[in-house]
């Protein structure tokens, strides 16, 4: 686990004043905000349909510590879903990552070794997802069009089973010569022709559907 904390005194069972005082500073200032908005969002969501958190992210944990390099999002929904009772599926393809999932996170943390996508379009509907993290394919500035493409692709293999308040984040996105490049680029394309606005914009994108 991450970390512990005494709950926010303002949201009795809330998660945020962990992350805050323990995990934020962690993450660097291009990932704090864009973390913050899926939980609080997560949170909001599972408090008004009384559903249980689940969250699905596509890319798993590759390098112990490495906080400010790839954000270590296993490791913070990992100590999400252990605060709220609720599970994490973590995909991916290379089997190190599962290997370290078993090494430093809970019996929350399920860790897949797969191909995302037909993972994601195998994925039992019987609970809603709360929260789905693309982050499979590694960001090439020069070349993006592949990373873009396959987020795209996992979105389009899960979707039909996403529900109002489902939360859905991309990372690594950046703006290089003041144009947008990033992982989220296509799946911003596709939410924005289905009506749905960012959450939060930044490094993370953000959306959470209505």
């Amino acid at each position: 686990m991450v970390a512990n904390a005494n709950a926010d005194s303002r949201l009795p069972s809330s998660f945020l004043s962990t992350y805050d005082q323990h995990i934020a500073s962690r993450v660097g200032k291009h990932r704090s905000g864009g973390f913050r908005a899926i939980l609080t969002a997560a949170e909001q969501n599972a408090t008004r349909t009384s559903k249980p958190i689940l969250i699905v992210e596509t890319g798993g944990l590759r390098q112990l510590e490495n906080w400010l390099g790839d954000g270590q999002s296993t490791r913070i929904f990992d100590a999400f879903v252990g605060h709220h009772k609720g599970f994490l599926f973590s995909v991916d393809i290379n089997p190190i990552c599962a290997v370290l999932v078993s090494q430093v996170c809970g019996n929350r943390a399920i860790a897949v070794t797969a191909d995302s996508v037909q993972f994601l379009r195998a994925f039992p509907g019987k609970q809603a997802i709360s929260v789905l993290y693309l982050d499979s394919f590694d960001l090439d500035i020069n070349n993006p069009e592949p990373s873009s493409r396959q987020h795209l692709d996992e979105l389009t293999a899960v979707i039909d089973l996403l529900e109002p308040g489902t939360v859905i984040a991309v990372d690594d996105n950046t703006v290089v010569d003041g144009r947008a490049v990033g992982k989220g680029k296509l799946v911003e394309e596709a939410l924005s022709n289905r009506g749905v606005s960012l959450l939060f914009d930044g490094y993370q994108k953000v959306w959470q559907l209505p």
